[in-house]
């Protein structure tokens, strides 16, 4: 995806394939168009010249979104359920609208948090294929490949359907750990409270005389640290005048022994 005014996403890449038999329906480059504010080369490996050089080749690039979604409804029918991971991003930019979806992120986060209305946190491709597979993906820092991540996204649902005990179980263990480390930050938390708690209920217990000695200790130490701050400065620009003294006074010995060496 790129970037696009008005903070909208475009398609550059797009790649389908066949849930049953694994076959490449749809793969090529998508011309975004007018108007991109940020190729992320990175991760598309395209920019405005390459894009350019790619249109030169045999190899046809589709014309935005909407030639794509042509090409999708050529093999697509009433019946067809699209898949994808985070899959509503997808469906979004290509103005798809449709109930029969199956999405490999969805059913991840249904595995940890049952039938939330909003989930607390969403697991990456990347992470679902090494968690769930135990096979990595987007392994290169260059830029992401869609028919990768069509492939892999397919091998996940098709995990999830063979073994739905598998998903259970990777579920409820990841649960258990946000449990854990829930419960961690909440004693962590309470802890903090605690130690203020304290501090305030010493403050309440101190005389007026122990608080404006507090107070003078305080201002006195602080008076000291912005001496010595003070001094610091002082003498880093002492040894900043002493250099450039020095070096002005080599320059003047170099250009008078010069100077000695072209009379001679």
């Amino acid at each position: 995806m790129v970037s696009l005014k008005g903070r909208e996403q475009g398609l550059i890449h797009i790649a389908v394939v066949d849930f049953f038999s694994g076959k490449i329906v749809l793969r090529s480059i998508v011309d975004p168009g007018d108007g991109v504010t940020d190729w992320r080369k990175a991760f598309t490996g395209l920019n405005k010249v390459m894009l350019r050089t790619q249109k030169r080749k045999p190899r046809k690039v589709l014309r935005g979104w909407e030639e794509a979604r042509e090409h999708i409804f050529e093999v697509a029918t009433r019946d067809t359920i699209f898949m994808g991971h985070a899959l509503a991003n997808d469906l979004r930019i290509l103005r798809i609208a449709t109930d029969r979806v199956i999405d490999s992120m969805t059913m991840m986060s249904l595995a940890v948090f049952g039938d939330a209305k909003k989930f607390p946190r969403n697991w990456s491709l990347k992470t679902a294929c090494k968690e769930l597979l135990d096979v990595e993906v987007q392994k290169t820092r260059g830029p992401h490949v869609a028919l990768e991540d069509a492939l892999a996204t397919r091998e996940l649902v098709l995990q999830f359907v063979r073994n739905p005990e598998k998903l259970a179980e990777w579920g409820a263990a990841i649960r258990a750990n946000l449990e854990k480390m829930e419960q961690a930050e909440k004693a962590k938390e309470e802890k903090k409270m605690e130690k203020r708690r304290l501090r305030r209920e010493a403050k309440a217990l101190k005389t007026p005389e122990q608080r404006a000695f507090e107070k003078a200790d305080r201002a006195g130490r602080r008076a000291e640290r912005l001496r010595a701050e003070a001094a610091e400065k002082e003498m880093k620009k002492r040894k900043v005048t002493e250099s450039k003294s020095k070096t002005g006074a080599e320059m003047a010995e170099m250009a008078a022994k010069s100077k000695s060496a072209r009379k001679s």
